[in-house]
């Protein structure tokens, strides 16, 4: 399973994910991939980003299987990840 976060230099809720992502890196083995919106145009294309972000994407088997948006604490990304499996 890997997770691709769409993110952008100037987002406050983009940079504070990547510190918790890090953390909960730290006892979880999940593959995060982040992909800045404004300098890796041709990473998004086919992605639906909205207006919120950051926006994730899980997939499994190169398939989408779930995508959600927004700032998450650990417990709420756990929720996430866990009801996507």
């Amino acid at each position: 399973m890997k997770v691709k976060v769409l993110t952008a230099a100037w987002c406050h809720a983009c940079l504070l994910m990547k510190k918790r992502i890090k953390e909960y890196q730290k006892t979880h083995d999940l593959e995060f991939e982040f992909i800045d919106i404004d300098f890796e145009e041709e990473k998004c294309k086919g992605l639906e980003i909205g207006k919120v972000l950051p926006v994730y994407f899980i997939y499994q088997d190169n398939q989408c299987i779930k995508r959600f948006v927004g700032e998450k604490n650990i417990d709420e990304l756990e929720k996430e990840i866990q009801n996507a499996i």
